[in-house]
């Protein structure tokens, strides 16, 4: 057990350079992280660690987590000193991880049997991918169905810049090279504490250049109340800090030397359209936010026409409301 970043503890695996190093960030998970761990552990998948990450629950996870651990040596636990969000956990387990390749799994997710070995083949046949994407299947209601509008057809490389990249800026359905996180941390980015994968993946696969789209089943994402990434409250939360992850972003871009004031104002334009279309409810939140995603994007002469034409719509309809 890891704790206060201390790295004391850390048990071994079979081999010191695991090919998949799997990070799960958990908080308050105790109902879920059993089933998370299992469907990496019951894959029968020798070349892997997994490192779970706990942001100080208050619950029995560490415990459950821990009774796994005590029958399999590949298991790793780090409690944060404090809850930090699970964009600090992702990279604190980046940074204990010693596989070739990272796997981010939320704590209430699971990995679909035989994922392993199918990665691990294409690994060996295409040496110099840094980037596997795979299918998802959304569970809800014990209905399991294939999220279709992440379906790019056939297994093959894929090229970043012909592709909807916007769409797969989740967890769990990528397999990333450890190099390619590590030599391109994010620190800024990965820390917000919500969303932070938008801009995360939306760099990763900008860094990448290419990726292998394997089209198989490999992630089961459970759609249900206590999901934290889809509570209102957490999507409200985003919304205010979403500038400042843009404005790290941008940093980071500079700090890398790969900073394109029209590559990242299209970047911008296509997150915070992404955000209002996730907000929906016409709330005050999603007022000042849209006010401010134009005022943003103004900057870069980079509103889009849609956002122009129904500006005054939002402002009428704020003053009218009396927010």
């Amino acid at each position: 057990v890891v704790k206060n970043n201390s790295h004391h503890g850390i048990s071994t695996i079979k081999s010191d350079y695991p090919l998949f190093s799997i990070i799960i960030p958990g908080f308050n998970c105790s109902e879920t992280i059993y089933n998370a761990i299992s469907s990496i552990v019951d894959q029968n998948y020798l070349d892997l660690e997994i490192i779970y990450c706990d942001d100080c629950s208050e619950d029995d996870s560490v415990n459950v987590v821990k009774r796994i651990a005590n029958k399999n040596k590949s298991i790793k636990i780090f409690q944060s000193d404090k809850n930090r969000g699970p964009g600090y956990l992702r990279n604190t387990g980046t940074k204990l991880a010693s596989g070739r390749f990272v796997i981010y799994l939320d704590a209430d997710d699971w990995l679909e049997m035989g994922i392993l070995g199918k990665l691990a083949n294409v690994i060996n046949s295409h040496p110099s991918i840094e980037l596997i994407e795979y299918r998802i299947n959304i569970v809800k209601n014990n209905v399991s169905e294939e999220a279709n509008w992440l379906n790019r057809g056939e297994n093959g490389i894929r090229y970043t810049d012909k592709e909807d990249i916007l769409l797969a800026t989740g967890n769990g359905n990528k397999c990333i090279k450890k190099e390619l996180i590590v030599n391109n941390l994010l620190e800024n980015v990965v820390n917000n504490r919500s969303g932070e994968e938008v801009p995360f993946y939306l760099m990763i696969y900008k860094l990448a250049g290419k990726f292998y789209y394997l089209n198989e089943p490999g992630l089961n994402i459970c759609v249900s109340d206590i999901s934290l990434s889809r509570n209102n409250a957490t999507k409200d939360l985003f919304l205010h800090g979403i500038f400042v992850v843009l404005e790290n972003l941008k940093s980071e871009l500079i700090r890398l030397n790969k900073y394109d004031e029209a590559e990242y104002a299209s970047m911008c334009q296509r997150i915070l359209g992404w955000a209002l279309i996730e907000k929906k409810s016409l709330d005050v939140t999603y007022f000042i936010f849209y006010y401010r995603a134009f005022n943003f994007l103004k900057n870069f002469n980079a509103v889009p026409k849609w956002m122009k034409h129904t500006f005054l719509a939002v402002i009428r309809l704020l003053m009218f409301r009396k927010l």
